[in-house]
């Protein structure tokens, strides 16, 4: 008993015994779900009617794409994008390379966006409402007007509301603390925070009257605040990895702006992509002008030296005089202006990478001589041109930057390193071919110095002519390949206006809300379940406790006053159930011949059985047995007051030895002729003493003789010891519970009462309990089958006897029923019963 109490007193169910934990039954779940449909309905239709509103309120979204692709006209494996076409040998180590991430990095950048910002004004937006939701709209080219700003742009964002008053004027709304403010169209206006002339929209009808009656929301924000909102907006993927297709896609409050942004985009990153090509063919032609303007200013001041000389000496030439000795010279000549002009065009490299401050492209046509020098030249170019992409960006401080700029420097070093080693391993060379030269010379002796003079002369002018012819053909050839228009991305599906919004999604939001809507029901239903521990069927006795069960007695009408509800022909539910009651209670007897005492008591007051003890006796006296009621609650006499009978004598005055004639105390009752009544008498001082007095033996003695049926209404057991103290004269003890109030943790107890034999022959009845519409159906047939419904399976008795409450029909075995003399017409009441959606009904009180 103890560790029973401990259950109850920590909320512990787990004493389900094995086999009877619950299980789910698909039958119960339907009838769930029909006894609250209107509670599904209405929570559905609410929870769509929200998502509905909900929808209707939310600002609408549309999202628009293109795809593109990005050309490469050097390259086909799609990884070199962004490069000029061959423009000639002298461009092909600077030739901008850069792999997708890089394009993806630059089309996206905010360079880009800010521009695109700028040609679209989407620095200032406009918005409405419309007319039933008052949901924002976006009113972008839709607006009756437009703003301009005839000053500089603020640096700060801002909003105010324009009101049309007339096809000239409007009306202004800063804020509640500002006044509102008439203004002309087309005119300057002087607001708290700028300048701004308001222009009507050339596309409005200010002659619709409903144009007057809306105003408009105008939102300015700084472009770079705009370029940075645009930038995560806009989504940029790669169609494969083998290719150079990009997808791009942009969702936005205006199909039309959304698809202006991603056409603009496209338009800025093809004039940047052209304007890079021309800076790279402008100052690579530069450099080769200036080169060229050198190289022919010292060829046309070497060729009046030699016109003068020659003029001033009168030089003849001596074309077989020292013949060998001349074609000596003349090879070794040869070999050292080539020496030579390697070692002119080492040196011009190297002074050029001297003076050059790291910003500037290296030519690359004098490098033809030191290879090595020439893969360190075209790398340092790629460098350049990538640094001045992170700085045009506005990445100056880029790790990426600062680590190229600290390579450039160590390549520029090794550049000058490999070009020292070059020249000083060239030097020899030199020397050896003049030396060469010179014992030439001496052999020539006889032949005139001045035409030694010429030659060198005339070895010099060879070298500057070769440099500047090659110069010329590099530049003609850089004119002819140089890139017109040529754009690098090439777009294959061009931005649509997508009239289709994408959010809110109106058929998946209503259908989220309707389920939301039927969760919450659903929710509340298991909650409950889930907080609630009182007993409400037999079910939910049955599952802790093998004490025999009685019956079940049904809710009362909330209306319904009366004390005695059974009739003697009644076909009411109640009259229906005790008569259950009492045919099942012959089970539990001792035999015919056995006068029955029968005592009823509960856990606690309020459980009915003052209800069910008067009610059962009168039902066991409409069958013409002789049956008396007593009231052993001598510390309340309850039963007088429920025949509103006020007694002076009664059980205490036997008891008591005041009274010796118990058939003076014995009161009949206007029930049935039946029906005695022994009331309690005055409350004693002693209850539990008197009880316990050998004269209730006596008492209860000679009513069993007297009587076919002895029914003693005894105190709720375990609060006061009268319940025990009167068991023992009870052949058997009725245990009442009441429905929807008694705790399920309690029903372990009244197992071990029963277990123990603390009372004869324990049985249980359920009272007040609330049925469920399934039960209100009789059975066609097998189940009986009466006018107004089904016997159901044996809701209150043994062996598949039942009847449906609230239909009067009811089934046993083989089928059996009766209703009404008229079979023919259902009782259109008896239907509105069955299909309420809701029963409330009083519980059955004592």
């Amino acid at each position: 008993m103890e560790s029973n109490n401990n259950q109850n007193n920590n909320g512990d169910v787990s004493f389900l015994e094995e086999g009877n934990s619950p299980s789910v039954n698909i039958k119960d779940i339907i009838g769930i779900i029909l006894r609250n449909l209107h509670w599904l309905i209405l929570f559905a239709a609410l929870g769509g009617a929200a998502a509905f509103y909900w929808v209707q309120t939310q600002p609408v979204l549309y999202s628009s794409g293109t795809t593109f692709l990005l050309r490469n006209n050097s390259r086909s494996n799609g990884d070199g994008l962004r490069e000029s076409a061959t423009i000639s040998s002298l461009q092909k180590n600077i030739i901008v390379s850069s792999n997708i991430e890089n394009e993806m990095m630059i089309i996206r950048s905010k360079n880009t966006m800010r521009e695109v910002a700028s040609r679209l004004n989407l620095n200032v937006s406009y918005y409405g409402k419309t007319k039933l939701t008052k949901r924002t709209k976006d009113l972008y080219k839709m607006s009756p007007f437009t703003v301009s700003f005839p000053e500089d742009a603020p640096s700060q964002p801002f909003s105010f509301s324009i009101t049309p008053v007339n096809d000239t004027m409007a009306e202004i709304f800063i804020s509640e603390d500002v006044p509102l403010k008439q203004v002309a169209f087309n005119k300057t206006v002087y607001l708290p925070f700028c300048a701004v002339v308001i222009e009507p929209n050339a596309l409005a009808d200010f002659n619709d009257k409903d144009i007057y009656k809306s105003s408009v929301e105008v939102v300015y924000r700084p472009i770079d605040m705009v370029a940075d909102i645009y930038r995560s907006k806009i989504q940029l993927s790669r169609d494969d990895q083998r290719n150079s297709i990009l997808h791009m896609r942009i969702v936005d409050t205006s199909p039309i702006r959304a698809r202006d942004i991603l056409a603009v985009v496209i338009e800025v990153y093809n004039e940047d992509a052209v304007n890079e090509k021309k800076a790279i063919i402008a100052e690579t032609d530069k450099y080769i002008q200036a080169r060229l303007n050198e190289l022919g200013s010292e060829l046309g001041n070497m060729e009046r030296e030699m016109a003068d000389f020659k003029k001033d000496n009168l030089l003849l030439d001596v074309s077989e005089y020292g013949q060998s000795y001349i074609k000596s010279t003349i090879a070794y000549s040869e070999e050292i202006v080539q020496i030579e002009s390697q070692l002119s065009r080492a040196r011009y490299l190297k002074e050029f990478i001297e003076q050059d401050d790291g910003t500037g492209l290296i030519p690359t046509n004098f490098t033809a001589d030191i290879k090595s020098v020439g893969e360190l030249v075209s790398q340092y170019n790629n460098n350049i041109l990538e640094i001045r992409r992170y700085e045009k960006s506005g990445a100056t401080q880029n790790p990426v930057v600062l680590e190229m700029k600290s390579t450039q420097l160590a390549l520029k070093d090794n550049m000058l390193l490999l070009i020292n080693d070059y020249i000083n391993s060239t030097k020899p060379k030199l020397k050896v071919a003049k030396q060469k030269e010179s014992e030439s010379v001496v052999g020539m002796q006889e032949a005139p110095e001045k035409q030694l003079h010429i030659t060198s002369l005339e070895r010099v002018q060879k070298i500057k002519e070769a440099l500047y012819i090659n110069l010329l053909t590099k530049r003609e050839e850089m004119y002819l390949d140089r890139p017109s228009t040529g754009t690098n991305a090439k777009i294959i599906d061009p931005p649509y206006v997508n009239s289709s919004p994408v959010s809110p999604k109106k058929s998946k939001t209503m259908t989220m809300g309707i389920l939301l809507g039927l969760l919450v029901p659903v929710a509340f239903y298991f909650i409950a379940r889930l907080f609630d521990t009182a007993v409400h069927n037999k079910k939910d006795i049955e599952k802790y406790t093998s004490m025999p069960f009685l019956g079940e007695i049904p809710e009362r009408d909330r209306n319904d006053k009366r004390n005695v509800v059974v009739t003697e022909n009644g076909r009411d539910s109640i009259s229906e159930a005790f008569r259950v009651i009492r045919a099942n209670l012959d089970y539990v007897s001792h035999g015919e011949n056995e006068k029955n005492v029968i005592m009823f008591t509960s856990f606690y007051p309020g459980s009915g059985k003052t209800f069910i003890s008067i009610n059962m006796a009168a039902s066991f006296a409409y069958t013409s047995k002789k049956t008396i009621l007593v009231d052993l609650d001598i510390r309340k006499g309850t039963l007088a007051k429920n025949f509103d009978h006020s007694s002076v004598v009664g059980v205490t005055n036997y008891l008591s030895g005041r009274v010796t004639d118990i058939d003076s105390l014995i009161v009949k009752s206007d029930i049935s002729d039946n029906l005695d009544l022994l009331f309690s008498g005055p409350i004693p001082p002693n209850p539990s003493e008197l009880l316990s007095n050998k004269r209730l033996d006596e008492l209860v003695g000679y009513l069993k003789e007297k009587y076919d049926y002895v029914f003693l209404d005894n105190v709720p057991f375990g609060i006061v010891a009268d319940s025990a103290i009167v068991s023992h004269t009870a052949n058997v003890t009725i245990f009442v519970v009441r429905a929807n109030i008694t705790d399920k943790r309690m029903i372990p107890d009244l197992d071990n009462l029963y277990k123990s034999k603390r009372f004869n022959n324990m049985v249980l009845i359920l009272n007040s309990v609330r049925f469920k519409k399934k039960k209100a159906y009789g059975g066609y047939g097998h189940y009986g089958y009466g006018r107004y419904g089904y016997g159901g399976y044996g809701a209150y008795g043994y062996g598949g006897y039942g009847y449906g409450y609230g239909g009067y029909g009811y089934g046993y075995g083989y089928g059996y029923g009766y209703g009404s003399e008229d079979e023919t017409k259902p009782d259109s009441k008896f239907y509105k019963t069955i299909f309420k959606l809701t029963r409330k009904n009083k519980d059955n009180d004592d």
